[in-house]
Parts: structure tokens; C-alpha cells; sequence
């Protein structure tokens, strides 16, 4: 798969998602992630966390405990690397649950509100259909908190009631967030983290097991020999299981210490998830395509022999780059190669056994869309062609999903450029509802009323977009969103402003070097025009409040997540970091006694320190 393909199933998978609906297991959508890493690090998707609930009918909440993911690993070396890299004196090693994340909240022992996953900061309130799954609904304790948990459908029960699905973790998913809530008196929520406690996680774990939760099966180890002993004795058994589990989680036993490591990403370095290990197949290569994303990057995807590997026929892989292939050592028609699926999921050719006389694959000269002259980037090959069809469509899909639009998905706006209806994004804006109906896709199929009619409804919906939100969307390099935030956070403020930006400019920015300047001075020179089509359009631009009561001020929170306080504090002008500096003016503590590092660094440079009531009331 290229970039464009990766980005277009991610984005279906969260579309679906909060609709109510699952397209893909957890498994498959971090695979897909880790793909999307190798591939592009900085991608803008690799910010977010699960998936959005726009549009879903559930009632959206903000979450009052953390609620992101965790980082990946696949091998034996690489979980000892990162062990090494902790240097703690215990693990807690747990079954890895292969469900869908929940946050259950108590007010004095008794169950109060369930919140999904969601985007890590904002979930769907679920708390009706929660009410009829299976956990303690009042414990014998008095306490107030979240806790977060796996919605899990046992095999036993996915055979007797479930059997029009297709997986455990779809069903469980679907009905979970179903409306009417049948079939949630079957569904079983695992608990494995009580927000804010302190102590070791065993003990947590312990005490959830006594307050009658269903809790993951656990071990605390002290080496790596023995976390590698656990992880290999998972391999053999897990097939035995009564609920599937697709890996172990690795986390710092005393969680005092765990907090302190901190969080990249929504994505504690305390933690870790270890992967189960994937199948692997002998087969040929016949062929190697080349195949253009969004942002120009050509990349190459080998044509093998079909395997069968974890379920699924398996006749191709991404190759990612030329630097890839040549690690390979090279690849010629008629090689014997290895392939598996990743994570059990994504393809990949993972060496060559054999190879046969002949040339080499070689890599194209000229795009294969738009036949301009490809340039290397590093290992990657790129087009730079303004109008190459592939980067078009693309660029249409990106700032459709930055911006947030709903049903103008990839086949969509595929249909759009190839019959020339649009060239670029400003042109979405100027269709009439029997233009885009009458697209007709390349295979024939005509896009119709009732779509076009949609689609032009949602993007009529957003015509009114943040400063940081516009210019993050027209795909300047190194300028998503959050860099662009940073740009406006120092001044920046208009869009007149951000056009009219120098590199002296630039160099005042922490954080902002000469690249990244230049990159961004000509990215918006190369765009002057689509900028002026887009306002022309009706696209309104809106700056940032300059008059609230936090402008010229930031926060940071440690020890909890409250998007509304974040979203409060933007609001009333401020800026969101994400880490202790000089700058800082607060720093949020959910516990001021927790001596966490980033508390300390806050102390020792003289940062206000304040609970989250204070910073209410004082955001109030």
C-alpha cells in the first residue's frame, strides 16, 4: 500500500467508527499506524489517537483520565532494548486485551457514566448501553474516579450469539455503540487501570479482581529473562484463551515511577505494548509497480505469487522505498522470497532466499501518472509535477480530512479529478450539486444526487475554519496544524500576518530553524493562489482570540487529561504546551504531592502550579 491508501484506510476506519460501526480490529488499525511511522514519522494522522465521534448520534464527552495508546514492539530485542531503556526495578506483564477501550467513572462506589475511547480527549457517552454489560455496577468502596477497561465478547459467547459477525472484536465493538443496546448484556468489560491511584499496578490489578472486575491475567517480573519466558509461554497458549488477545503490555510496576517517564504523543514511555509474532511464506515475485501519494512520494509495491498468511490471500506488499529494496539486497523477477503479514495484517516482503539470473527491478525516471521527472528526497523518490493527478487528488483528501468533513471520502474525489470537475480544493467549493452528481468514475458508475448533495451539505458546514486549522490543511511541508499553532502562538495571529512571515521572522521562533522557515515562506508563495481561490470561495478565516482573559498565556497539565479545560483555556486566548520550559505560566497538577518531573522542573523555575479547580476558576 502507498501513503494515499494507508491514509484513506485510516481515515475510513475512524469514519466508520464513529458512526457506530467497526471496519477493522485494533490490531489491524495500529498496524496500519505503525505502516503510516515507518513510511512518513511526522504524519499528521500519527497525532491523533483512535478515532473521532462526530456524527455518530451518541452524545460526545470529555474524558477525565488518560485515554491514549501505546507504543509497539515486536521482538524479543526490541522489548529488551526498551526494558534496558527503563531500567526499573519491576514489571507488571498483562494479557493485552484485543477489545475496544472504555473509561467507567464511580461517584462513591457506585457506577455513574461510561465514555469510549474516541479521539483520546473527547469519547461518546455509552452509559445506557454500559448499564447492561457485565461488571460490578457498585463496589464495596467508596471510590470516586474513572476507570479504564476493554470491552471484551468471550469466544463462547461470540458462538452462541453472535454468530452473523464475522470477529469478536467487530461485534463487540458494533454493539457496544449500538442504539437500541441489544446484544450489551454479553459483553464483559476487563478493568486494568484505576485512574490517579498510586502504589504498584499489580496491587491495582489485585484490588480490582477483589471488587469483583474481571481483570486480565498478570505477572510481575523483574529481568527481561523472565518477561521473554511470560511472552513465550503467551505464544504457545493463547490460541487456548477464552477471549483473544493480541500481545502483552509491559509497564513500570510502581506507577509513581511510570508517570514520571512522561507521555509522547498520547503514548506513555512507561508502557509498552509487545506484539505476537506473525506468520511468515515462501513465495516468487513477478513484478515491481510504482505507485504516487499525496505528497508526491513515489513508492514501490512488489507483486508476488498468492500466499494464504492469517486468514487472508496475500498477492502484494509495499516495498516503502528505493533505500528499502536495496537492504533487500535487490529484487528480480522470479526471486524466492519471504513474506508475512505484520501485526497479522499488513504485508510485507521480509528478505530474499533465492535469487534468479536477470536485471534487477529498477526504479522509474519519469512519475508514472504525470511523467515528470522524478527527484530523490533521501531514499524516496519523488514528483514534484503542480498538476499531477495523484498529488491532486491528494491534496484534496488531505484538507478534507484536516479540516473535518464527513462523506467526501477517497472515491469520491477520485471520481472528481479524473473527469476534470475539480483541479484543486477551492473547485469543491464551486460545484453544484448536478455537476458532482454527473461524475462519471472510470469504471463507469456515476457519483448521483443523493451523494453529491451530501457531500456539498458537509462541506457547507465548514466554511468557518481557525487560522492554524487553515493553513495546516494546504500541505505545506513541515507545517501541520500544531506547527502552524506555533507560528500563531508567537504573534503571527492573521492570516496577512502568516503570508507576509521572513526569515528573520522565522528565526525569532523557538523551535522554527532555517529549513523550516524557508519551507514555510514557500509553501505559502507556492500557494498565494489556492489561498485567494479559497476566500473567493466563501472560506472564512478565523483568527484567535487576541482580548481573553489567558491571551499571552500557557498551561500545561500533568497527571490527568481534561480536554474541556483545554479547550476552555484556548478559548480564553491561551496556548496548550506539552511540556515544562521557561515560558510556561501554569502548570496543572492533578496531585501536587506526586513529585512527578515535570511538577519538579516546574518548581524549580518558579511556574504557578495550580489544581485543576484553581485553573477553573481562574479560566472562569
Amino acid at each position: 500500500m502507498n501513503v494515499n491508501q494507508i491514509e484513506s484506510k485510516i481515515t475510513a476506519a475512524r469514519d466508520a467508527y464513529y458512526n457506530g460501526q467497526s471496519i477493522m480490529t485494533d490490531a489491524e488499525y495500529d498496524a496500519l499506524e505503525g505502516l503510516l511511522r515507518q513510511i512518513d514519522p511526522n504524519h499528521h494522522l500519527l497525532k491523533q489517537v483512535g478515532a473521532g465521534v462526530s456524527g455518530s448520534g451518541w452524545k460526545k464527552a470529555a474524558h477525565g483520565c488518560a485515554m491514549g495508546s501505546l507504543s509497539k514492539t515486536q521482538t524479543v530485542a526490541e522489548t529488551r532494548d526498551w526494558l534496558a531503556s527503563t531500567r526499573a526495578d519491576a514489571y507488571c506483564v498483562m494479557e493485552k486485551m484485543d477489545g475496544s477501550s472504555l473509561a467507567l467513572r464511580y461517584e462513591n462506589g457506585r457506577f455513574v457514566q461510561a465514555i469510549t475511547r474516541g479521539d483520546g480527549e473527547t469519547g461518546e457517552d455509552i452509559t445506557r448501553n454500559a448499564a447492561r454489560m457485565r461488571f460490578p455496577k457498585e463496589i464495596k468502596s467508596p471510590y470516586t474516579g474513572w476507570i479504564r477497561g476493554e470491552v471484551m465478547l468471550t469466544k463462547q459467547d461470540f458462538a452462541t450469539h453472535f454468530t452473523g459477525y464475522k470477529s469478536l472484536r467487530n461485534a463487540a465493538n458494533g454493539t457496544m455503540k449500538s442504539h437500541d443496546g441489544i446484544g450489551c448484556e454479553h459483553l464483559t468489560v476487563f478493568v486494568y487501570e484505576f485512574d490517579a491511584s498510586s502504589g504498584n499496578k499489580s496491587d491495582s490489578l489485585r484490588l480490582a479482581r477483589m471488587l469483583g472486575f474481571d481483570v486480565p491475567q498478570y505477572s510481575v517480573c523483574q529481568t527481561a529473562d523472565q518477561v521473554a519466558a511470560y511472552y513465550d509461554d503467551y505464544c504457545k497458549k493463547r490460541e487456548g484463551l477464552p477471549y483473544e488477545i493480541d500481545g502483552l503490555v509491559i509497564e513500570v510496576n510502581d506507577r509513581d515511577a511510570r508517570d514520571q517517564y512522561g507521555v509522547v504523543d498520547n503514548r506513555p514511555k512507561g508502557a509498552v505494548a509487545f506484539k505476537f509474532p506473525h506468520m511468515v511464506l515462501e513465495t516468487t515475485i513477478r513484478n515491481v509497480t510504482w505507485q504516487v501519494g499525496q505528497s508526491g512520494r513515489v513508492t514501490p509495491v512488489a507483486i508476488f505469487d498468492s500466499v494464504h498468511l492469517v486468514g487472508a490471500d496475500v498477492t502484494q506488499a509495499s516495498l516503502h522505498n528505493v533505500g528499502y529494496i536495496k537492504r533487500l539486497g535487490g529484487l528480480r523477477k522470479g526471486d524466492r522470497i519471504m513474506v508475512s503479514r505484520r501485526n497479522d495484517v499488513i504485508p510485507a516482503v521480509e528478505s530474499v532466499l533465492a535469487s534468479y539470473d536477470g536485471d534487477y527491478f529498477a526504479h522509474p525516471d519519469e512519475c508514472p501518472e504525470c511523467n515528470t521527472r522524478l527527484d530523490f528526497e533521501g531514499e524516496y523518490l519523488v514528483c514534484r509535477g503542480e498538476e499531477c493527478p495523484a498529488q491532486v487528488a491528494g491534496g484534496i483528501r488531505r484538507w478534507v480530512d484536516k479540516i473535518g468533513v464527513l462523506h467526501v471520502g477517497e472515491g469520491l474525489i477520485e471520481t472528481l479529478v479524473d473527469s476534470c470537475v475539480v483541479s484543486d480544493i477551492a473547485d469543491l467549493y464551486n460545484l453544484t450539486a448536478p455537476q458532482m452528481a454527473n461524475a462519471i468514475s472510470p469504471d463507469g458508475r456515476m457519483i448521483g444526487m443523493v451523494v453529491a448533495r451530501k457531500a456539498i451539505e458537509n462541506l457547507s458546514q465548514r466554511m468557518t475554519l481557525d487560522l492554524h486549522i487553515f493553513i495546516g490543511a494546504l500541505g505545506i511541508p513541515l507545517f501541520g496544524r500544531s506547527m502552524v499553532k506555533v507560528l500563531v502562538d508567537a504573534g503571527f495571529n492573521t492570516l496577512d500576518r502568516l503570508r507576509g512571515m521572513t526569515l528573520a521572522d522565522m528565526a525569532r521562533i523557538d523551535g522554527i530553524g532555517p529549513t523550516k522557515g524557508k519551507a514555510f515562506i514557500d509553501g505559502i508563495k507556492a500557494r498565494e493562489g489556492l489561498i485567494n481561490r479559497l476566500l473567493d470561495a466563501g472560506i472564512k478565516v478565523k483568527a484567535p482570540n487576541t482580548t481573553g482573559a489567558m491571551v499571552g498565556k500557557s498551561m500545561c497539565m500533568t497527571g490527568f487529561r481534561d480536554a474541556a479545560m483545554q479547550a476552555a483555556f484556548e478559548g480564553a486566548g491561551g496556548t496548550i504546551k506539552s511540556s515544562v520550559g521557561k515560558g510556561l505560566t501554569y502548570l496543572v497538577a492533578k496531585d501536587a504531592g506526586s513529585g512527578s518531573a515535570k511538577l519538579q522542573k516546574a518548581q524549580s523555575l518558579g511556574v504557578v502550579v495550580l489544581t485543576p479547580d484553581e485553573m477553573r476558576a481562574l479560566i472562569n
